[in-house]
């Protein structure tokens, strides 16, 4: 009896008791035991983790706030460093985070100051350059497009228009693939044109002033951009993305009225219409997405050209 006890045991093992890493807590990092298979994954290493990792959000705006002596690394937050209890230190870059956390598995303090414990291999980011002038809160939208798709962006009041085109491609999700132009917007239609060397501020004297913008000569996508706010003295690195809603349009996909007619044909799961706007858009085209991160991210990227 004791020996077939012992053998469905010992089968019970041998198939399904191959352990697997169990990888690191979400919130502290700290190494998670091993798991027999079949068993769920677990993400935090505690309750304290779990609560923690509840409560504590990275805002958007949120700066990397290491310092070794007295610069600051000021590069775009996506974690943070905290005690035990769950109560932020830190907001931290990817890079320092991983220090923090090596150097407190190592049994070493770790806080905002960890210019005593960082090799010389660590390169610090630069952070954006500081707006001096007042800066403008735009509202780019497409203009003949349903649903609506647009973006609202904060830029430099003193970005030429050559910059607000970069930040308009990045914003909006477009390729950089065509032509473009500024210019006055009326009847929804540019009339003239303006130079790219022309500052915002020589374009829109106030709130509720509008601009035009048109990419694409083919497809004709026209932007009205509309002045919403003028900030004497913005405190964030620029320029940034405050908010926005659906995926920019696939580049070639025929204008607005091409557009529509690519979402109908995805609207409708089957037939020739939705494999012909499959092969416009792409498998993996959501027109619902919008990542005000990943937008923010490249921005910081394209802050040191698109700032004066």
């Amino acid at each position: 009896m004791l020996g077939t006890i012992q053998q469905g045991q010992a089968g019970r093992e041998g198939t399904g008791g191959v352990a697997e890493d169990g990888g690191r807590c979400a919130h502290c990092g700290t190494p998670l035991p091993s798991r027999a298979g079949g068993g769920r994954r677990r993400q935090y290493c505690g309750a304290t983790c779990r609560s923690a990792a509840r409560r504590v959000r990275t805002p958007p705006s949120a700066r990397c706030s290491v310092r070794a002596g007295a610069a600051r690394c000021g590069a775009a937050a996506d974690g943070r460093w905290h005690d035990t209890r769950g109560v932020v230190i830190a907001w931290t870059c990817a890079a320092h985070r991983e220090l923090a956390g090596s150097l407190a598995r190592a049994g070493l303090p770790a806080g905002r100051r960890l210019d005593r414990w960082l090799p010389a291999s660590i390169a610090w980011h630069p952070a954006p350059p500081a707006v001096t002038g007042p800066a403008f809160t735009l509202t780019v939208r497409l203009d003949e497009v349903h649903p609506p798709v647009w973006r609202q962006v904060q830029v430099p009041a003193a970005s030429t228009l050559a910059g607000l085109h970069e930040v308009i491609q990045v914003a909006m999700g477009w390729a950089g693939m065509h032509l473009w132009k500024f210019g006055p917007l009326l009847s929804g239609e540019l009339r003239g044109d303006y130079d790219p060397a022309v500052t915002l501020d020589g374009c829109l004297a106030g709130p509720g002033d509008v601009l035009g913008y048109v990419y694409d000569f083919g497809d004709l996508w026209v932007h009205r951009i509309t002045l919403d706010k003028v900030i004497a003295r913005p405190r964030v690195p620029l320029p940034r993305c405050l908010a926005g809603r659906r995926a920019c349009p696939p580049e070639d996909c025929g204008g607005p009225w091409g557009y529509e007619a690519a979402l109908k044909g995805l609207r409708a799961r089957k037939g020739w219409a939705y494999r012909m706007a499959r092969d416009t858009c792409g498998p993996r085209f959501d027109p619902e997405s919008f990542d005000k991160t990943e937008i923010n991210h490249q921005l910081a990227a394209l802050a040191p050209a698109a700032t004066p």
